[in-house]
C-alpha cells in the first residue's frame, strides 16, 4: 500500500481506498462511486501532483509535515473550457464576398471586403481566443455608417503578422499602404500604412464589458 498525497493506493486491487468525490451524482462520470480517482481521467484532470514530505524524529514523538502543490489541468472534454491547446489551421484565398450599396433599415455600407491570398493562423488555446497569424496578399476595404457603427478601411499589403485576442487584436504590415479608423459592432480599430511598415491596433469594447460583467457576477 502507497501514500500517493492525494490518499491511499492498493495496488493489488489497482484502485485507491479512500474516497476522493465527496457526493454521489448518478449523472456525472463517477455516478455513485465514490473512490474514483480525477474524474476517471487522470491524465487530463488531476488533483495533485508532487508534494515534499519532511520527517523529524525527537525523542518518540514522530511528526510528519506534508506540503502538497495542487496543479489543475482543465478536463479535455469539457468544451466550454478554455486552456492551453496549440494548433494550427491555414486557409487559401480567405475572402468575404464584396458588398456594394448595401443598404438596410439601421446601416448604409458603401463597400465592405476583405481578401487574403493566404492566411495561416496558430491559435494558442482551445476556444481559438488567441492566435498569432501570417497573411500575404491582404486587401481591405470597408466604407459605411449605421446603428452599429461608423468606419473608414482602405488598404492593400503584401505580408501581415499579428496577434489576434479575445480583447485587442494588432499586428504588423509590410509593404502598405492604408488607413482605417473604425468603431463598428462594438470593436474600435485605428491603424495606417505608408510604404516599408504599417500596423493597426483593435479593441473589443464588448469583450471588456463582458469580462467585467464574469468577474461581477463570477459567470
Amino acid at each position: 500500500m502507497y501514500y500517493l498525497n492525494t490518499g491511499y493506493y492498493d495496488p493489488n486491487i489497482g484502485r485507491f481506498i479512500n474516497a476522493d468525490v465527496s457526493t454521489s451524482n448518478p449523472h456525472s462520470i463517477n455516478g455513485f462511486n465514490l473512490y474514483s480517482y480525477a474524474n476517471n481521467n487522470p491524465i487530463l484532470d488531476s488533483k495533485f501532483i508532487g508534494g515534499l514530505h519532511i520527517v523529524s524524529t525527537n525523542g518518540s514523538k514522530i511528526t510528519n509535515f506534508v506540503l502538497n502543490y495542487n496543479i489543475k489541468i482543465p478536463n479535455g472534454s469539457a468544451k466550454n473550457k478554455n486552456y492551453w491547446d496549440p494548433h494550427a489551421k491555414g486557409k487559401w484565398f480567405d475572402t468575404d464576398w464584396p458588398e456594394f450599396f448595401n443598404f438596410t433599415h439601421d446601416k448604409i455600407e458603401f463597400v465592405n471586403w476583405n481578401f487574403s491570398l493566404y492566411k495561416g493562423s496558430l491559435y494558442l488555446d482551445h476556444n481559438e481566443n488567441h492566435s498569432l497569424y501570417i497573411a500575404g496578399g491582404n486587401i481591405s476595404t470597408y466604407l459605411g455608417i449605421g446603428s452599429d457603427g461608423v468606419g473608414l478601411d482602405v488598404g492593400a499589403n503584401v505580408l501581415e503578422i499579428g496577434y489576434d485576442g479575445r480583447i485587442i487584436d494588432a499586428n504588423v504590415e509590410f509593404l502598405t499602404v492604408g488607413l482605417t479608423l473604425m468603431y463598428k459592432d462594438g470593436i474600435f480599430e485605428f491603424g495606417i500604412g505608408a510604404g516599408w511598415v504599417g500596423y493597426s491596433v483593435t479593441i473589443d469594447i464588448d469583450e471588456i464589458l463582458k469580462l467585467f460583467s464574469e468577474d461581477k457576477y463570477g459567470l
